[in-house]
């Protein structure tokens, strides 16, 4: 047995030698060894600079643990470096010769900011922080993009959220609808507390991000003082507003007002209307609250890359039902950012020629990650006024996250000139009289917004003339944006009956001649992006991954496809973090289309979504690389994605995906839609609105499958299991709900992590209130649902079952009914369902088993089906392996168990 000296000396080796690779990997760094074999790299990134630690340890009992402790006693009780990396290697890797750029490494990376959650319980964190595996150059390219999470924009979010809740909570109701009132928002003192509570948040958001602002620029504004001028110069700091002896808001009120002799309209116009209308101690108080953080904020350099002010908005904000604005994660839009823009290709041969659009940018999360991906790929040509001024061009309609974009994007470049800055305000509502309909006027034949500038302290337009002549159509390159996708009947509810009606009717004016219908407000959004982009231009968004498959986005989809070639699809399978907006919980998806000739779609299953910049920066460089890691990469067919089926959204498996294609093509078996050749029950919901369930039956004797309890519902043979009695007044609908019972039963829902069953089949005609019920057209009810139940819950027809589902809720899909109509199925002749019906019968009582763990039951099942449909035994042998690993049907991220093991 090795000597504890000889193992120490050859994990010091180990040690060594991968930083040396890292940097060898094309990281921009130095690195060296420290005293016993601990190795430190120093990593320059543009003008920033990190020193990171590098602690590792082999495979075996306990070693992640180890290498944990290492790592954070890098950074406690006093931090040597900015971060520390826990890297294990693989148990394979016997020396250091045997490392090599490809080797599989686990790791983590401690930052100095979080290392408070680990104190000394490194065991018990070992296994519960988030391990992610890759090989070392997928490392190095994570170390690459590191200095953009240095910092805790978390911790300064919350302190800010914090502060307005106090604020906030010690104003008088008179106070608080005066800040409404100074950020346009009419709301009258009758209004409910929360929703005065939360304009009043608002207003002081605004003035907390004028404030940062000005702690970052008081130094560069010195020098500038404005030709001509002969009054007090310079204006004070943020610091000396706060020590003013005449009070911190008149003291606020003077700086800004000589900062706007120089430019930063976009910045301070609107909190000076605040500080200008607002009054009392309280708000006072609040004021003074709102410079500490901003000072403190301020000195926190790393974190100002971040959309930390979009943060807190999303927080406070109190229209996000009715107008979409739902917070898109920093590391979703950087992910997005870098698969739209693979490469310097992709930008014009000029960065002052590039454009990049977001209709929707909200407080510019989108605009900034697309700003860093520019400024990573541009080199010696970026040039951060051209940036802002040239670049960059973002449209909304709510004043004060327009606000906090452009606070935002202006830090990229303070000595830029705002007034040429592209983040604007669009109108919605009433105007003059006149209905406006946010950005979407840019959709109409003249494409001009009705409004293109800065309301000023006394509401007046300030119009630059930059774009108000500007041809808007086919002028980008990149088109971004999370559109803001909410149902009809909900949108624009916040401003009152009267204008919401006057709003839609405008849009309904603008879209007349629209090429699909216009289901959910994002997709005229979808509309405008396709117009706005240029002949060479890019559209990449964020969608619900419900519309990948949802009929009524059908049209939608293949529009798309017909304009553009539907180049990347993003999938989250990652059950612990399925969205890429903070404050949905629907699953969603990214979409980058291009205007190039059509091919194949490339798909990109995330086992896990990345939860850091780093991450997800660095995930993009591998795909865009071609050697994506924690992800599988697939591909579906040109002429689905063109009719408007995206369906390989709907699998993690790459063979999954390959086998659902087939299905679809007919390749795999000659097959049928459900509702060709069936007809479906009264939907569970008019079962639910006609009947209550009882124990006992009435005189008519209704039989209901009730429920979908997976300790009840283990096999395919069911058996009614309550009564229906109808309710009052419902009697013509019970009636007819009535003749629509069958024998085979679908469940409105599962839960793929616990099913057993997908289809029962029952001895009576029923109708149930969680089962859409099913009857054959042509064939004999009793023997085709005996049939039909063993194919659907075939490893085959579990497949299928899962293709046909709406993905809202990925661990609990719902069935409607075209769901159910649109189940493939095969084609069944009388041999066919003669011999399923036997294997039914043998077969009917038994335990199916989950999905997850397949028994011998459904073993012969899938040998049953492969008999009628001439199936390969192997490949479905496959199919219900991969099956069985699926996401959604362990209920873990994929590979669980290995990653954090």
């Amino acid at each position: 047995m090795a000597s504890k000296a000889a193992k120490q000396r050859h994990e010091d080796k180990l040690n060594l030698k991968l930083c040396g690779m890292l940097v060898d990997s094309g990281l921009d760094a130095e690195w060296r060894s420290e005293h016993k074999g601990n190795a430190k790299i120093d990593i320059e990134v543009f003008t920033e600079y990190l020193r990171v630690a590098v602690e590792c340890e082999k495979h075996g009992s306990g070693k992640r643990a180890e290498a944990l402790k290492d790592a954070v006693s890098r950074l406690v009780p006093v931090p040597r470096v900015d971060a520390a990396i826990a890297v294990v290697y693989p148990k394979e890797c016997n020396s250091h010769g045997d490392l090599a750029p490809d080797t599989v490494l686990a790791y983590t990376i401690i930052r100095r900011e979080n290392v408070k959650k680990y104190g000394d319980r490194h065991k018990q964190h070992a296994q519960s922080i988030r391990w992610m595996t890759g090989p070392a150059g997928g490392l190095a390219s994570v170390l690459k993009h590191l200095y953009r999470d240095v910092g805790d924009p978390d911790s300064l979010a919350g302190d800010l959220k914090t502060r307005l809740d106090e604020a906030v909570g010690g104003m008088r109701v008179r106070q608080c609808s005066m800040l409404a009132k100074a950020i346009r928002l009419e709301y009258p003192e009758s209004a409910g507390r929360p929703q005065l509570d939360a304009a009043a948040k608002r207003a002081l958001l605004v003035v907390a991000s004028a404030a940062l602002f000005h702690a970052r620029v008081g130094d560069h504004v010195q020098s500038m003082k404005p030709a001509g001028y002969s009054g007090r110069w310079p204006p004070q700091t943020l610091g000396e507003c706060r020590r003013d002896p005449n009070g911190t808001k008149n003291a606020l009120v003077a700086a800004w007002e000589l900062m706007l002799k120089i430019d930063y309209g976009p910045i301070f116009e609107s909190a000076i209307n605040i500080l200008v209308k607002s009054s009392g101690p309280q708000f006072a108080g609040a004021i003074e609250s709102m410079v500490e953080w901003a000072i403190h904020a301020a000195d926190q350099t790393a974190s100002l890359r971040h959309d930390l002010l979009g943060r807190i908005f999303h927080t406070v904000l109190d229209t996000a039902r009715q107008d979409g604005s739902f917070y898109t994660t920093t590391p979703a839009a950087v992910l997005l950012a870098g698969l739209a823009i693979r490469n310097r290709t992709d930008m014009p041969n000029r960065l002052r020629d590039m454009k990049v659009v977001d209709p929707a940018c909200g407080t510019g999360t989108l605009l900034m990650a697309a700003a860093e991906r520019i400024r990573d790929i541009a080199g010696d040509e970026y040039d951060p006024n051209v940036l802002v001024e040239e670049v960059l061009c973002g449209i909304d309609i709510n004043v004060t996250a327009v606000h906090m974009a452009a606070t935002t994007v202006g830090m990229l470049s303070p000595d830029t000139k705002f007034d040429w800055m592209d983040i604007r305000i669009a109108d919605l509502g009433l105007v003059n009289g006149k209905a406006r309909a946010g950005s979407l006027e840019l959709y109409a034949p003249d494409g001009l917004l009705p409004y293109v500038g800065w309301y000023e302290g006394s509401g007046r337009q300030v119009d630059t003339g930059r774009i108000a002549h500007r041809t808007w159509k086919g002028m980008a390159d990149l088109v971004v944006m999370n559109p803001p996708f909410t149902r009809n009947n909900l949108r624009h509810d916040q401003l009152g009956p009267v204008v919401e009606r006057a709003v839609k009717e405008r849009e309904g004016e603008i879209f007349r001649d629209a090429p699909v219908s216009l289901t959910s407000s994002g997709i005229p959004f979808l509309l405008l992006g396709e117009r706005l982009a240029g002949d060479a231009g890019i559209m990449a968004f964020v969608f619900p991954l419900a519309g990948a498959t949802a009929p009524s986005n059908a049209d939608t989809r293949r529009f798309l496809a017909k304009r553009f070639h539907v180049d990347t699809i993003v999938v989250p399978h990652d059950t612990k973090r399925f969205q890429f907006s903070g404050s949905t919980d629907i699953a969603e998806m990214l979409v980058i289309l291009r205007r190039e000739p059509p091919k194949e779609t490339r798909i990109i299953n995330l086992a896990i979504t990345p939860g850091s910049v780093a991450e997800a920066a660095a995930m993009a460089d591998a795909i865009n690389g071609g050697r994506p890691t924690n992800c599988q990469v697939v591909y579906w067919p040109r002429h689905m994605v063109e009719t408007g089926n995206w369906a390989g959204v709907l699998f993690y498996s790459p063979y999954l995906v390959e086998r659902f294609a087939e299905m679809h093509g007919g390749g795999m078996f000659k097959s049928a839609r459900l509702g060709d050749v069936a007809h479906t029950g009264e939907p569970p919901q008019g079962v639910r609105m006609t009947f209550d369930v009882s124990d006992t039956p009435d005189k008519d004797a209704r039989f209901v499958r009730y429920g979908h309890k997976t300790k009840d519902v283990r096999s395919m043979h069911a058996t009614p299991n309550r009564y229906l009695r109808t309710k009052p007044g419902r009697e013509r609908q019970a009636e007819r709900a009535w003749t629509k019972g069958g024998l085979l039963h679908i469940p409105e829902r599962l839960q793929p992590n616990i099913t057993h069953v997908a289809a029962v089949k029952t001895d009576n005609v029923s109708i149930g209130t969680s089962w859409h019920a099913v009857i054959p057209k042509h064939a004999d009810p009793e023997t085709w649902s005996k049939a039909m139940a063993v194919y659907i819950n075939s490893t085959v027809g579990v497949v299928a079952m899962l293709g046909a589902r709406i993905p809202r809720k990925p661990l609990y899909p719902r069935y409607s009914v075209s769901d159910v109509k649109s189940l493939l199925v095969p084609a069944l002749s009388e041999t066919m369902i003669k011999q399923l019906t036997a294997t039914y019968d043998r077969y009917g009582n038994s335990d199916l088993g989950l999905w997850r763990d397949p028994n011998g039951t459904r073993i012969a099942l899938d040998d049953a089906v492969c008999n009628i449909l001439n199936l390969d035994r192997s490949t479905v042998a496959t199919m219900r392996q991969e099956l069985s690993r699926e996401p959604m049907v362990t209920g873990k991220r994929y590979g669980e168990s290995s990653l954090s093991g």
